[in-house]
């Protein structure tokens, strides 16, 4: 059963953030930073069965069905922290052609983790009938509530992009390439059934020349050039649980800016 909570509040995070800057003709803009965030009640989504949460914790009645699907607040906390590098530069100083080439590049690298509430059923002995000589041990399941941390949902714990460009009077091209580390996309009450999206790279481009007409130019872009194919696994299976095909895209057109 799948069902709403009225009572859930809303996510409220603490911020920190540094950031430093360089400036030269020759480097360009440089930035390194790092921050660090808190976040409290995160919202996540939780699927349970009544013997291993009680339904009234979270607002459902006794008569729900077993099986329960929701969204709920994580009592813990979440934590993110991370390096971030950027780097914009023109090689205006190098022989022609090169000295209209511009660069920028952004690397991001992430650490998230939380504690996701998770429980255990285990069977135990708990009582044991006589029938004749022989005695019959009962055993029954017993809910043991633990926690397993793990990354925040849909964190990458790794981002770049590098854009590579020319630019000469009214042309100008751009060759991009963008990274994302492993996903964590969903959360299981046994970590080896925990989905993960794989890591992947996609490249870009796009090329703008101006016409002898004010305002107008001509555009061409190109997306997803190395036909990605994104893929998602459970983390104790070599099998893929989704393969995502989007192919590679194109435009072409007259623009007009006013």
């Amino acid at each position: 059963m799948r069902k709403g909570n009225y009572r859930l509040k809303p996510s409220l995070s603490t911020n920190y953030d540094l950031h430093i800057s360089f400036y030269g003709n020759t480097i360009g803009l440089l930035t390194v930073g790092g921050y660090y965030k808190e976040i409290k009640e995160l919202i996540w989504a939780k699927s349970w069965k009544r013997l291993m949460s009680d339904p009234v914790e979270y607002g459902f009645s006794e008569k729900d069905t077993p099986h329960i699907q929701s969204w709920v607040n994580n009592p813990h906390k979440a934590y993110v922290k991370g390096l971030e590098f950027e780097w914009q530069t023109h090689f205006w100083y190098l022989p022609a052609p090169l000295n209209n080439v511009v660069l920028s590049a952004n690397y991001s690298h992430i650490y998230s983790r939380t504690d996701y509430p998770r429980t255990i059923i285990r069977t135990a002995l708990t009582d044991s009938i006589k029938r004749g000589p022989i005695w019959i041990p009962i055993y029954e399941p017993m809910r043991i509530d633990t926690i397993h941390t793990a990354p925040l949902l849909h964190q990458p714990d790794n981002i770049a992009n590098i854009s590579l460009g020319y630019d000469f009077r009214g042309f100008s091209a751009r060759l991009s390439w963008v990274y994302y580390g492993k996903i964590l996309n969903s959360k299981s009450t046994r970590p080896e059934q925990d989905g993960f999206k794989n890591k992947f790279d996609r490249w870009d481009f796009q090329v703008r020349q101006k016409l002898p007409i004010k305002g107008l130019e001509l555009v061409l872009n190109g997306n997803n050039l190395n036909d990605i194919q994104e893929e998602s696994k459970y983390r104790g299976s070599i099998f893929p649980t989704r393969l995502e095909n989007y192919g590679w895209t194109g435009d072409v057109g007259v623009r007009y800016r006013f």
